[in-house]
């Protein structure tokens, strides 16, 4: 197991600055910290952030930030700052190393659990991350008559189109300089819980709201169904939204791949949704076929956010003279005939092992 002298849990501008100073007394520690970079949150906050102090009160130990000493700099020339800072100390910084756990050990000693499983120790822990992935939102007074939009800085971390980080996904792709058009729907839905199930299920971290049928984001434009959803996208520029496959193939909008961690980067389409299907597992019982999700676990080729439509029917107790339509109506649907005109309206049919599992069923309702 690796032993450190020290460890520093954070590589934004706290950690660096933490750093500094057991550098400075001749320990070489490691920094551990979860990004792709050692500049913290800041690549993630909006693009015309600026600082609350003039550069000449901004530096961190040791490196003056440069420039004019009275200008007030903003993100970009933080992020660069910091990274020039990481770059010149004497230390080890490891990113993309998310920390799930710390304890300590008989004799004194820290356990560092890395997500993944990496695991090290040190005789000195110091944590230095921040919060902004979980954003603190007090209990104000009067918030319960508060008719108006509550919103925080973490809800608008990407702004434009051409945002490093989604160019970083988009290589050999000139992205333009659009502020992205957020439109969600104002009303309860069930493709935004399935789009809130996938965020807090692929991402918990980042995505810290319920999966409710409302959408939790603040910021964005609204609208209500999902033709006025599609519409509104279809009519703005560097606009996107979530609906179903058909309002996007009815009015031409352009769809974007998913990329869950699973291989390539997947697209929508009935093919891939039925590959997310065959994906999850069954989770009731005694006829009950409801599937659950484990979008932790992506499937290659899956496009992982789905929305399953179940028909609930009794089991037992239904009325003689209509049972028999009952069947004949499931078995229609559950059937070759009936799954094979889905993909042609932009629905995904079932998996065999599912579509199995459900003619199965059919037969025992009395």
């Amino acid at each position: 197991m690796e032993h450190a002298e020290a460890v520093v849990i954070g590589g934004g501008q706290s950690g660096l600055a933490a750093t500094h100073a057991p550098v400075r007394a001749g320990v070489k520690p490691v920094v551990l910290e979860a990004s792709d970079r050692a500049a913290g949150s800041w690549p993630h906050y909006y693009d015309s952030l600026t600082l609350l102090s003039p550069a000449r009160f901004s530096a961190l130990p040791g490196r003056a930030f440069g420039g004019d000493p009275d200008r007030y700099p903003h993100r970009d020339e933080v992020v660069g700052y910091l990274g020039r800072y990481a770059a010149r100390l004497d230390a080890e910084i490891r990113t993309g190393r998310r920390i799930a756990r710390v304890t300590v050990e008989e004799g004194g000693r820290f356990r560092i659990e890395v997500e993944g499983g990496a695991v090290l120790t040190a005789g000195a822990v110091v944590a230095a991350s921040g919060s902004f992935t979980n954003p603190y939102r007090p209990a104000l007074p009067g918030l319960a008559s508060f008719t108006g939009r509550l919103m925080h800085a973490a809800d608008s971390r990407i702004t434009r189109w051409n945002d490093p980080t989604i160019q970083k996904l988009n290589p050999g792709t000139v992205l333009p300089a659009l502020p992205i058009q957020a439109v969600h729907r104002s009303d309860g839905s069930g493709t935004t819980q399935s789009l809130n199930a996938y965020l807090s299920g692929a991402a918990p971290g980042q995505w810290p709201y319920p999966v409710e049928k409302s959408w939790p984001g603040q910021g964005g434009q609204a609208a209500s169904g999902p033709d006025a959803v599609a519409s509104q996208v279809a009519g703005t520029d560097g606009a996107l939204g979530n609906f179903e496959l058909s309002f996007a193939a009815a009015r031409k909008i352009k769809t974007v791949r998913v990329d869950s961690g699973a291989g390539e980067p997947v697209a929508p389409s009935a093919e891939t949704a039925s590959k997310a299907i065959g994906a999850a597992r069954f989770v009731g019982t005694d006829g009950d076929l409801t599937l659950a999700f484990d979008y932790g676990t992506p499937s290659p080729g899956a496009y992982p956010i789905v929305l399953i439509t179940y028909e609930i029917v009794c089991n037992k107790g239904n009325k003689a003279e209509t049972l028999a339509a009952l069947k004949s109506f499931l078995a229609y649907t559950a059937g070759d005939d009936g799954q094979k005109i889905l993909p042609e309206i932009h629905y995904a049919p079932l998996p065999t092992t599912v579509a199995a599992k459900v003619r199965e069923v059919i037969p025992t309702l009395r």
